[in-house]
């Protein structure tokens, strides 16, 4: 069973990096949608990102000065999806960034 803690996990974790890395930017975009039908939920995030961002280690774009005080959000993320047999994607394109986590939810019968 999809514990609601975990959905919680995701979206707040993938929210706040859309939150801080589009106030970082001169767009200063970010939309979100949520969705659910047929038992599977799927939230999508794109935001803007400043052009300062930069690889680092996790391979994953990052306007962070230390390269310690970022990552563990999306490894968070990353390990939930997988608990759930979910699918998350990362992509980035131009200065915008868009997260794509699909989850899947048990059937009610299921339980």
């Amino acid at each position: 069973m999809l514990h609601t803690f975990d959905i919680n996990s995701v979206v707040a974790n993938l929210l706040q990096n859309a939150i801080e890395a589009s106030s970082q930017s001169a767009e200063k975009y970010l939309s979100l949608s949520l969705s659910l039908s047929k038992g599977v939920l799927k939230l999508r995030i794109r935001n803007s990102f400043s052009e300062e961002a930069k690889p680092s280690r996790s391979r994953l774009f990052s306007a962070k000065k230390q390269d310690t005080l970022h990552g563990f959000g999306l490894r968070s993320v990353r390990h939930i999806v997988e608990k759930y047999d979910g699918v998350l994607e990362l992509n980035k394109q131009g200065n915008m960034f868009e997260a794509t986590a699909i989850l899947y939810l048990p059937d009610e019968a299921d339980n």
